[in-house]
Order: C-alpha cells, then structure tokens, then sequence
C-alpha cells in the first residue's frame, strides 16, 4: 500500500476536523430529536384519500421554517466548491481507514448514498404536465428550486417547468433530498467517530467538545466595560447617560391630536 504524503493527510485532517463541527451541527438539529420521525419525513409518508372519483395524496412533512435551517446546515457538504463537500469528506475517510476493510466498506455504502441524494436520477417522485409526451422533472431539479429559488435566491438557474411546479411539490423534494442528506451526513460522521475509536485518526479535542449550537438562555461572560465620553454622544443626538432610569417624556407639538395630525390652529 502506498504511502500517503504528510503534508497530504495534514489536509485531510483539517478537512475532517471542518466537517465534525459542521456534522454535529446537523446532528444537533431539533428536527432529529425524533429520529423515528424524521425518517418517515425524508422517506416519504403519505396517505391516499379516493372520493367522489378522485384521490388526494396527503404528506406527512415537518414545518418549513424550522426545514429550512436544517437545509442551510446541509447545504455546504452539497456545494462541489465547499472545502467539505460530501466529496472530499470521503476521500479524507479512505486516506485514513484504507487498511481497515469494515471502513472501506462502509466508505463504499456511504458514496453510495452521497451519489443517490446528489445525482441527475429520481429519488423519490416526479411530476409531469397531463400533456403526452411532457417532460418529466424529477424530485432532484424540484429540490433544487426550493433551496434556490424559495429559500435562498430569488431567481434560481432552474428549468422552467420547476418554476411553474407548486410550492408544495418543490417544498415535498426538498424534504426527500436534503432531508436525506442529513441522515448521510450524520452517517458519515459516525464512521469517522469509527476511526478515531479504532486509533485510525486523531481528532482536536474541540472538534468533539465546542458547542455547535447556542445555548439559551444566552449569557456571556463580561471583563470590563468602555463608556464613550459624552460629549461625543450628545454630538449624535444621544442623551448625557444619568443615574435615574426614567426616560423623559417625549415632547408633544403644539396643536398635534392624538392621531399624530396638526390641530385646526396650526399651520403646516
């Protein structure tokens, strides 16, 4: 087997160490404290209602809002120009696990499930125009377009037909995509913890240990404090700071009502 360079697996391990934070940052987010949950979100739970000689599909989805943070957080591990891409997380696993075959392996599973989440091909859906012959869109361009157009960007470099698709199609591949790209990223995050509890790889104690989320209620520790003089503030408009804690009354011009409009004997 040949050797790996230093200077080589230097990068790799500052790689590694980008990713841990990141990953358990994913990890932590409050949509995977119900992991059960989660999966049936990312894998599709739907419910088919038939009345009336028609049918409605009803998704099970988690709330947008809260979706939408977990999506930036995946978001650079999907960015090819990202210094931790999914990409170059598993080539810094194979220069550290390649003489262990189980890593490798799992390595193999994982590029795998990178490639599924991240390719051309349909995850899980798609739709069509009901026109013969209309082009499909796959849940991969309509996620896309969620991330990019109604997230991210205002005007996402999307297919047309991903722009005329509902909110709700694009929102539906956006969970499937980058839902499931969170259950990989935290995956690969587990076989790198593999590697270090095998003596394969040593991380930085804070790359484990550093908080990655904030804590609430917020408080930060406080070692001196600056006045600025007051002549500079009263310059900018801003009062002389005084003991009492009582704002002055705001001045009422004369004849204003209380509507905020000028009375009958003033002019404007």
């Amino acid at each position: 087997m040949a050797e790996i360079p230093e200077e080589v697996l230097a990068g790799y391990l500052g790689t590694l160490h980008a990713f841990v934070r990141r990953a358990r940052r994913i990890e932590a987010h409050s949509l995977q404290a119900d992991r059960d949950q989660f999966i049936k979100w990312v894998h599709g739970s739907a419910q088919l209602t038939l009345g009336n000689g028609a049918g409605e599909m009803h998704y099970d989805v988690p709330p947008e809002e809260a979706f939408e943070s977990l999506a930036a957080r995946v978001r650079p591990l999907l960015l090819e120009q990202d210094g931790i891409h999914f990409s170059r997380i598993l080539a810094a696993i194979g220069a550290f696990g390649r003489g262990d075959e189980g890593v490798m392996r799992t390595r193999q599973v994982l590029n795998k499930a990178w490639q599924r989440i991240t390719g051309a091909s349909i995850v899980g859906f798609a739709i069509s125009e009901p026109v013969d012959g209309a082009p499909l869109i796959n849940d991969v361009d309509l996620a896309h377009g969620w991330l990019y157009g109604d997230l991210v960007h205002a005007a996402p470099d999307v297919p047309e037909g991903v722009l005329s698709a509902t909110l709700n199609q694009r929102y539906l591949a956006a969970v499937l995509i980058y839902g499931q790209a969170a259950l990989a990223a935290v995956a690969t995050l587990n076989v790198v913890r593999m590697l270090v509890a095998k003596g394969l790889l040593t991380l930085d104690a804070d790359a484990e240990a550093s908080p990655v989320v904030v804590s609430m209620p917020m408080t930060l520790p406080v070692v001196a404090a600056r006045l600025t003089p007051t002549d500079q503030l009263t310059g900018l408009g801003a009062a002389s700071p005084s003991a009492t804690t009582t704002p002055p009354a705001p001045a009422v011009p004369r004849g204003a009502n209380d509507h905020g409009g000028i009375g009958p004997g003033d002019s404007t």
